[in-house]
């Protein structure tokens, strides 16, 4: 028998051997799993990344197999509402514009949606992706603007969804650990959204992992968020003034803070549709 070859190993730039180049698992060089005690530069490189740290956007589920149809028809309803609100921000000025100022900024606006509306690289996997609408549009708003029109029916142009399960927004996303996701939801909890006029007293922490780490576990992150809510409210699971909303991802933590969640029918967009098209049957007959 001929001599038995190994596999060639080269060194990267920290000295560490690895295989090749590629950085495997289609997660790129700041994405790859760090060996406990090299969490520190791992949380540096993440920072680093761009496009990960501090983005707003959605998560998206689907059936698996039909991620790619899914993410089509997410990134048509994002941009179609994006441009309504930019649209209405531009028209807030009352500034009079001509009709070729008037065309100008719609393909400017086109062009931006282009590049803000993406696919996160490296966070995907069988039925779930990431999706960035850029950090001027809240995603909150968008989502309860869409099921709203969605509710209307035939009277409203909202885009169609087959693929779409849940569309669960994300106003921000941080490095997964316990102190980074509790300093996020404290900067949310300061918006004017959820100090403003609105008055909430019951609340709910809603932890979901994609990941299995023995380093943060979801006790971990309530824990370190109650602190922040005030002892005058109290835990409500069932029907909550307010839920926080945390989705962990690999080595990313999606984060909302949301009044009034059950106008938002738990993100399920699929469950959403057919309980309007049951109603529109039962009005039928």
């Amino acid at each position: 028998m001929g001599r038995q070859q190994g596999k060639r190993k080269t060194l990267s730039s920290s000295g560490h051997s690895k295989k090749g180049s590629g950085g495997g698992g289609g997660g790129g060089g700041a994405w790859k799993r760090h060996k406990t005690g090299e969490r520190g530069a791992a949380a540096a490189s993440w920072h680093g990344s761009s496009g990960r740290a501090g983005f707003t956007g959605f998560l998206v589920t689907a059936a698996a197999g039909k991620e790619r149809r899914a993410a089509k028809e997410a990134i048509q309803i994002f941009e179609h509402y994006m441009g309504d609100e930019e649209k209405t921000e531009s028209s807030a000025s009352g500034e009079k514009k001509s009709t070729l100022e008037l065309l100008k900024e719609e393909i400017k606006m086109a062009k931006e949606k282009r590049g803000k509306v993406r696919v996160v690289p490296g966070l995907d996997g069988r039925g779930f992706l990431y999706i960035t609408i850029g950090s001027k549009t809240d995603p909150v708003r968008l989502l309860r603007t869409y099921m709203a029109d969605v509710a209307k029916g035939a009277a409203c142009e909202a885009p169609k969804t087959r693929f779409c399960a849940r569309i669960t927004p994300l106003q921000t996303t941080c490095y997964p650990t316990a102190e980074a996701i509790a300093s996020a939801v404290g900067e949310l909890l300061k918006r004017d959204s959820v100090n403003g006029d609105a008055i909430w007293t019951s609340f709910a922490i809603n932890v979901r992992s994609r990941m299995k780490s023995r380093e943060l576990s979801r006790m971990d992150i309530i824990n370190a968020i109650v602190p922040l809510i005030g002892k005058d409210r109290t835990v409500n699971l069932s029907d909550p003034d307010l839920s926080i909303y945390i989705d962990v991802c690999k080595n990313v933590a999606g984060i909302s803070v949301i009044l009034r969640p059950e106008e938002l029918h738990g993100f399920n967009i699929r469950s959403f549709n057919e309980s309007l098209a049951a109603t529109e049957e039962s009005k039928k007959d």
